[in-house]
């Protein structure tokens, strides 16, 4: 029994550890300013069709 409960508790110590940095770099894409040349094109929708 003590030997299952010190297996669950180093398997989630395990997990936890992987799963921090992915939690904390989670904020990195959206609204940061990216290193070196950026470039963006911006597409405008095309006029409506009139035959």
């Amino acid at each position: 029994m003590l030997n299952r409960f010190i297996a669950v508790v180093l398997v989630v110590a395990a997990v936890l550890l992987l799963a921090a940095p992915v939690a904390a770099g989670g904020d990195q894409v959206r609204g940061a300013k990216g290193q070196g040349g950026v470039h963006q094109e911006q597409m405008q929708d095309p006029p409506p069709f009139q035959p």
